[in-house]
Parts: C-alpha cells; structure tokens; sequence
C-alpha cells in the first residue's frame, strides 16, 4: 500500500496528473500487476530446487529399480552357471568312465592279438618242422 501511495503521488507532482487519475492509473496498474504471474529469482530458485529434488528422487527410484534386476540377473546368472557345472561334471564323469572302458577294450585287444601272435608262429614254426621232415 505504500508503494502504491508513493506512485500515486509522484504521478500528481511530477506528471501533473488529476488525484483521481492518478488512482485510477495505480489501481489499473496494480491490477495488471496482481492478475499476472511475475516470476522472481528467489521464485525460480525455489521451482529449480523442487525440480532437482524430484530428480534426485527419480534417479534414486531409477537406481534402486537397476539394481534390483541387477541382483535377478546375477541370481540368475548363478543359477546358470551352476546348472552348466553340473552338466559338464556329469559329461565329464561320462567321458572318464567311457576312457576307461576303451582302454579296457585296447588292452583286451593287444592280449588278444599277442596270444594269436604267439599261437600263429607256433603253429607256422611246427608246419614248417613237419614239412622239412617229408
């Protein structure tokens, strides 16, 4: 109010306005002024740091949500491997068993072949004893 009475005064002394027109004028002036949405520092310093603080709050919100499908995954991921290592042991295990039996089987062999080797060059030795005989 004393702004306004400050302007009305300075319009009738400086401007030579009539009192009523200078009221009218103040008041048409303070209307447009009340009626309008000024938008000061302090105002605008106050939205931005709302606006940070939803931001903050957000990306928080964001974090959070990472690092929960985060720690799914690397569960999941665990799992996984886990699964895997079981299998391969498994496959391993298979291979070993199935390596055994081949070198069973190839010693097998060997004898086998051995004795017919031996049974052979008795038998050719006593074929050849027989026929410088006649």
């Amino acid at each position: 109010m004393g702004s306004q009475a400050a302007t009305v005064d300075s319009l009738i002394k400086k401007g030579k306005f009539e009192p009523q027109v200078a009221i009218a004028i103040v008041e048409a002036i303070d209307n447009v002024m009340s009626g309008s949405q000024l938008v000061t520092v302090p105002l605008l310093d106050a939205r931005f740091a709302e606006h940070r603080a939803e931001i903050r709050a957000d990306l928080m919100r964001l974090e959070n949500k990472i690092d929960a499908v985060d720690m799914g995954l690397n569960k999941k991921i665990d799992v996984s491997f886990a699964t895997l290592d079981s299998k391969i042991d498994v496959a391993v295990a298979k291979l070993c068993e199935l390596n055994e039996r081949t070198k069973a089987e190839l010693v097998r062999w060997v004898f086998v072949t051995m004795i017919g080797n031996v049974a052979m060059s008795a038998a050719v030795a006593a074929l050849l004893n027989a026929l410088q005989r006649h």
